[in-house]
């Protein structure tokens, strides 16, 4: 290949890169991107310029032509500056390009040596990258270890043949740039390689760097769940007292209120609000113990004996059913017992237990069993009901928190809407999966499946 063509190549590239480079800076708005293609781009604008003297307008093509071939090695420490965050960097570098092209100007002018003027170009070259590695070297701690060693070595060996390079053009006899054709091509041949080794490394360096960005994000994304976690909790928390408190006030108040003679009215008045605070509770009980799973991992060693939850949360539901009149009974379980929390096992069931009595009218009942399928590695607990059932869009939106709507109960009860997507978001933490088979006007049934522990039903 004569050295024309090499030089077209090598034209081609630089236009390449520029291209890649303008993409990917455009879309991550990235200044070290946008500085290094301006950079590949001038270099390659320079080279024709240079092919172009022979055409005529000898002396501002030369001079136009040197000042921009050097533009990528001018750009490549003012990049690699955007890319740390120095501050103020371009002004030095505005220097660096007023003196460059005064010196451009003067021996084109008055020392018309191509020799000296392609010489200098190169020693331009190697202050350049010595400048990058400066840079590297005090701010480059940013950049992983073995990235900052790959652009040392690239670095370094474009410091040694630009260096090379001075000395051997110094003495050459050649009068311009395609004068003497071994020098030429040679030349030609080393700017066609490290155009590409140095394309390549710097957008590796740019992806890493948005590979470091993902990373803070998700980082800080991580901080500020913490944050919502603990403020959901203590939120939760601090309010849970006072609202219990309110809620035994209020219940001592309705009793004397019904002995009393009161109105219609008043009556009604008294039941809406009662059904405000049991509502109200419902739905901070959940956050508290959303608030405490997300927050807290799932302890590997916890168990449960599932008799005992059941036990405990049928208690909790107890006034309610009886209110109603809906009983509520569980037919006999086997000795089992769940890889889960207790106090996790029993809001579950409590949530599960108080949905099912909301929507059973008086008359109703309310069942709870215990199942070990085939292989016995996880334990399924029922809950069924013979309620109103649910309709397979109301089953659906009933497990998002998107669309948390609160359906009232048979006796006009109001819950959080939250319940079940507790329930769903526990049971799934554990490894169990949950399940709800309902047809309007059939009830339902709910089935719980948690990883069982049968070693310590053998002690």
């Amino acid at each position: 290949m004569d050295t024309r063509s090499l030089a077209l190549a090598l034209i081609v590239v630089l236009v390449t890169q520029t291209v890649v480079g303008a993409v990917v800076a455009s879309r991550r708005n990235d200044a070290a991107m946008t500085v290094w293609a301006l950079g590949f781009g001038g270099s390659a604008l320079g080279f024709l310029f240079l092919l172009l003297v022979r055409f005529g307008l000898a002396v501002p093509l030369t001079i136009a032509g040197n000042t921009l071939v050097a533009s990528f090695q001018l750009l490549l420490p003012l990049g690699l500056a955007f890319f740390l965050e120095v501050p103020r960097a371009w002004r030095r570098y505005l220097q660096y390009l007023v003196v460059w092209f005064v010196v451009m100007v003067a021996l084109t002018t008055f020392w018309p040596s191509y020799s000296l003027r392609s010489s200098l170009s190169s020693l331009f070259s190697v202050l350049m990258t010595v400048e990058f590695l400066i840079l590297l070297g005090r701010k480059g701690q940013r950049i992983a270890p073995s990235l900052r060693r790959v652009l040392i070595v690239v670095a370094t060996g474009f410091i040694l043949f630009h260096g090379v390079r001075a000395v051997v053009v110094l003495f050459s006899q050649a009068t311009s740039l395609m004068a003497d054709t071994v020098l030429t091509g040679a030349t030609l041949l080393f700017f066609l390689g490290f155009s590409i080794l140095w394309g390549g490394t710097l957008l590796i360096l740019d992806s890493a760097r948005l590979q470091n960005q993902i990373s803070s994000h998700n980082d800080e994304l991580v901080r500020l769940n913490k944050l919502k976690d603990r403020v959901l909790a203590m939120t939760s928390h601090d309010l849970r007292g006072p609202l219990g408190n309110l809620q035994v006030l209020w219940g001592e108040l309705a009793q004397r209120i019904k002995s009393g003679d009161c109105g219609e009215l008043e009556n009604d008045l008294f039941r809406m609000v009662d059904r405000s605070l049991v509502g109200t509770q419902s739905l901070l009980e959940n956050l508290f113990s959303f608030a405490d799973s997300q927050g807290t991992p799932q302890d590997p060693e916890a168990r449960t004996d599932v008799s005992l939850a059941i036990s405990a949360a049928l208690d909790q539901c107890e006034a309610s059913a009886m209110a109603k009149g809906v009983k509520l009974q569980r037919e006999w379980e086997p000795r089992t017992f769940a890889c889960a929390r207790f106090e996790a096992v029993v809001t579950v069931l409590r949530n599960v237990l108080g949905n099912a009595v909301k929507f059973t009218p008086a008359g109703g009942s309310v069942t709870v069993r215990v199942g070990i399928p085939k292989g016995g590695r996880s334990v399924v607990l029922e809950v069924a009901d013979t309620g109103v059932g649910m309709t397979a869009e109301q089953l659906n939106s009933s497990l998002l928190l998107e669309s948390r709507v609160s359906r009232p109960g048979t006796a006009g009860e109001r819950g959080s809407g939250f319940g079940l997507v507790l329930v769903k978001e526990l049971v799934e933490g554990w490894g169990g999966s949950f399940d709800i088979e309902s047809q309007p006007g059939q009830g339902a049934k709910v089935s719980i499946s948690l990883p069982r522990d049968s070693q310590m039903e053998s002690l």
